[in-house]
């Protein structure tokens, strides 16, 4: 099994980020909700909770692997192989979308007559250079981002709290349940069952039999942050005017005003969020680089971080020409795209481990004193080869 080289606490940080760090953004669910929004928020962070509880069981079951090697060994290679290009391509699609976040946020708050290929190429390159960096760099730098977001997201907003109309939320009882149900799909899909993502780097944790309920609060931490954020967006704007807004929390921030010393506080957002992008892109490409050596045998992944990058910039620059086409594809194509491979999967493999128990209890249970042992095991190293922290598992 591979080397524990972060720590869970680093691992809660970079789930933390990697599902917060673009969704503050934008509030998809208030195209289909209006002002039921935010229980499209709560429904499906619910809903990604158990997304979240049944990727770690799987990974529990299976020590030292990650969710695509889980796959393969559960459904046998004729399966698991086509599934696990499959999660491929959902890699490299939701890589192409956080560039395009990117750009939306830089062009619309700093640089407006600067080529979209030149941020796009710029940022790409400082993503290949944080992978080569290594994951427990990617590690720190996440944890290190968690406190400052985490303030930045629960304080200032209440500071335009003079502006907060509780009336778009009313009448409260008169609920349209089928935009509710649609805009509860949307945000499963961005950013709740994204947990599959950073579950990819759950081999280089190292082993901890408590260590889930850090994984548990830092997807709670987001839950309640993201309610925070629709609920806010939905009485500042009203509900009819978040449906045709791009980046809702930016302009939020761009009211709040700590007196005339300090009267453009957006950038303080800007920065964080520039900061927390590059790091959502970095671990989308490191893991995309990951399952791909994994599903071909590639032993280093250096060789795969410069060509996937390329194949990025090329695949964003032609799905994305411009905002129209990234709200239309990121809205309405990527929940059907996504969502089995996010949302359902884990559910079917776990019930496939569940028939191949039944069928074959033996190798199971050995799977399971494996699965103790590995918790008991902190340096990681007693089933044998110990892989480089930037080695595929």
């Amino acid at each position: 099994m591979p080397k524990g080289v972060i720590s869970h606490k680093q691992f809660s940080a970079i789930l933390f980020i990697y599902l917060f760090g673009a969704s503050v953004l934008f509030i998809p669910e208030a195209m289909w909700a209006g002002k039921d929004s935010w229980l499209s928020t709560l429904i499906g962070s619910l809903l990604g909770l158990l997304v979240l509880a049944g990727w770690l069981k799987l990974v529990r079951l299976h020590p030292g692997k990650s969710p695509i090697q889980v796959i393969i060994k559960v459904l046998g290679p004729v399966f698991g192989y086509p599934i696990g290009f499959y999660l491929v391509l959902i890699f490299f699609v939701i890589g192409a979308l956080i560039v395009q976040d990117l750009i939306i946020l830089v062009e619309t708050a700093v640089l407006r007559n600067t080529p979209p290929s030149v941020i796009r190429g710029s940022f790409i390159l400082v993503t290949v250079y944080a992978c080569y960096k290594g994951v427990e760099s990617i590690g720190r730098l996440c944890e290190l981002m968690v406190l400052p977001v985490t303030l930045l997201v629960l304080v200032v907003p209440i500071l335009d709290a003079q502006h907060f109309d509780l009336s778009v939320l009313q009448p409260v009882l008169h609920i349209h349940w089928g935009g509710v149900l649609t805009g509860t799909l949307n945000a499963l899909v961005f950013p709740f069952a994204e947990t599959l993502m950073p579950m990819m780097l759950y081999p280089y944790t190292t082993p901890d039999a408590k260590a889930e309920r850090y994984y548990y609060l830092a997807y709670a931490g987001v839950a309640i942050l993201l309610i925070k954020r629709t609920l806010i967006g939905l009485m500042i704007f009203s509900p009819a005017l978040v449906e045709h807004m791009t980046l809702h929390f930016y302009s939020v921030f761009r009211r709040v005003a700590l007196g005339q010393f300090f009267d453009r506080i957006e950038g303080l957002f800007l920065g964080l969020w520039l900061f927390g992008l590059l790091l959502k892109m970095t671990i989308t490409l490191y893991i995309t680089a990951l399952a791909l050596a994994q599903l071909t045998g590639v032993r280093r992944l250096q060789n795969l971080w410069l060509p996937l990058a390329g194949l990025t910039f090329v695949l964003s620059a032609i799905m994305f020409p411009d905002t129209m086409e990234f709200s239309w594809f990121s809205f309405k194509v990527l929940p059907f795209l996504a969502l089995p491979g996010e949302a359902l999967l884990p559910f079917l493999v776990l019930l496939a481990h569940i028939v191949r128990s039944r069928l074959s209890p033996g190798s199971v249970d050995q799977a399971n004193q494996r699965g103790k042992e590995a918790a008991q095991d902190p340096a990681g190293i007693q089933d044998g080869a110990v892989h480089g922290k930037d080695n595929p598992p």
